[in-house]
């Protein structure tokens, strides 16, 4: 399935999200190949739109690392889906996170949400 219909099929069936194997697809985010990254952080954009407690919580506990380099890239095309979900997992809610991503926002505000205190 292409990227934009697979964005699409996704914003469709929301509700199927429970079903996938979210797991799996954790290790894609640490793959040392762009487009593994780029689709798995596209998936876990869509998986974690419902804020789903389950998936936030898998994705905190075996994926913060590699979510948070991704956020750190320069290049905000690259980082975005991994800002999305980080937010997400910080408890932003979608005016919070659309402050963030917006120009002249404050995207250290979803990193720093991971920092130590």
């Amino acid at each position: 399935m292409r990227s934009g219909h697979s964005a699409r099929y996704w914003s469709a069936h929301r509700h199927l999200s429970s079903e996938i194997p979210v797991r799996q697809f954790i290790p894609l985010l640490r793959s040392g190949t762009w487009s593994d990254r780029n689709k798995a952080g596209n998936l876990f954009v869509s998986l974690t739109a419902t804020r789903d407690d389950a998936v936030l919580a898998t994705l905190r506990a075996e994926a913060l690392d590699s979510l948070l380099e991704m956020g750190r890239w320069r290049s905000k095309g690259h980082a975005m889906a991994a800002r999305v979900v980080l937010a997400r997992m910080a408890g932003f809610d979608d005016q919070r996170l659309g402050r963030a991503l917006s120009p002249g926002g404050n995207v250290d505000e979803i990193l720093n949400a991971f920092e130590p205190r």
